[in-house]
């Protein structure tokens, strides 16, 4: 989790309690500085200014790292301070990477290749074949006169 560590919404410590009894470990990455500081907005890749309340004012946002160590301990994982040449990710990966894996599920799919055609046209070709050869004639392939053929009388 990467953020300043205040908290706006329910109770965050409870939440990673809950993530921890299903098997999740939360990491948690502070942003920010302690005393407050603006937060930047950025149109395209140049800053426009500071992000404002509906009052207009600035909204400032100071980083609690006393919340944030709780919300990773609670979650089992490790609190790590961003700073402006580090932004903690790093070590955080690395973590993630010493875990131990996995596997949830796994589902095997297995692809036939249909081949039926080939019999199926040998077939018809035989019937086609029988069809034109045949010694017995129904009385409907008779009335075809397929190859010109005279009644006698």
């Amino acid at each position: 989790m990467i953020t300043d560590g205040e908290n706006h919404e329910d109770d965050a410590i409870e939440a990673a309690k809950g993530a921890v009894a299903k098997g999740i470990v939360v990491h948690t990455i502070g942003m920010g500085s302690p005393g407050g500081s603006p937060i930047p907005v950025y149109r395209g890749n140049s800053k426009s200014g500071f992000l404002q309340d509906r009052s207009g004012t600035t909204v400032i946002t100071k980083l609690d790292d006393t919340m944030l160590q709780q919300i990773a301990d609670a979650g089992k994982g490790k609190f790590v301070r961003a700073s402006n040449s580090d932004d903690g990710t790093g070590m955080i990966m690395s973590e993630i990477n010493a875990m131990e894996k996995k596997e949830f599920a796994s589902k095997l799919f297995t692809d036939y290749e249909d081949q039926f055609q080939y019999f199926l046209a040998v077939v018809l070709l035989f019937l086609l074949l029988d069809f034109v050869i045949s010694e017995r004639r129904s009385e409907f392939i008779a009335k075809l006169n397929l190859f010109g053929e005279r009644k006698k009388k």
